[in-house]
């Protein structure tokens, strides 16, 4: 999966950030596949945000799901920022991944991986379960998967 990411990234080196904003309000950002991810959104920021957008990226925000991205976060050492129906993911004060009913993005290829996987469900792979209680013990443990 993080091959077409990383091809993503690559070609939005190449493009430069003003033609590719020129595509973007055009519609003609291309769309690379692997399997169930997509990689159709740029977010212009510091780091640049590629992600995904579908109507099949269903989310809603309810407390057990927002529960759910926090352990997540968590887990991997980011602080969660709510801003209504809007979830940023923070990484020493700088965006590395926003998540919304409908689309999300984040700025590495793990990363943009483990939300699809955690948090929309796509793709194999096994889905840690964010509902039972999680020991500090537990957490080294978890990362290594």
């Amino acid at each position: 999966m993080s091959e077409v990411f990383e091809k993503a990234l690559k070609m939005v080196e190449e493009i430069g950030a003003e033609e590719l904003r020129g595509k973007i309000l055009s519609h003609s950002l291309p769309e690379l596949r692997e399997g169930d991810y997509i990689v159709n959104l740029f977010v212009d920021s510091s780091p640049p945000l590629l992600g995904m957008r579908s109507e099949k990226l269903k989310l809603e925000l309810t407390p057990a799901s927002i529960r759910h991205i926090m352990r997540f976060a968590n887990i991997r050492g980011l602080n969660f920022h709510r801003v209504g129906a809007d979830v940023y993911l923070l990484r020493e004060d700088a965006v590395v991944a926003w998540i919304r009913d409908g689309m999300y993005a984040a700025s590495e290829a793990k990363l943009f991986e483990e939300i699809g996987r955690e948090i929309y469900g796509l793709g194999e792979g096994r889905r840690l379960r964010f509902d039972k209680p999680v020991s500090w013990l537990d957490i080294p443990r978890l990362l290594r998967r």
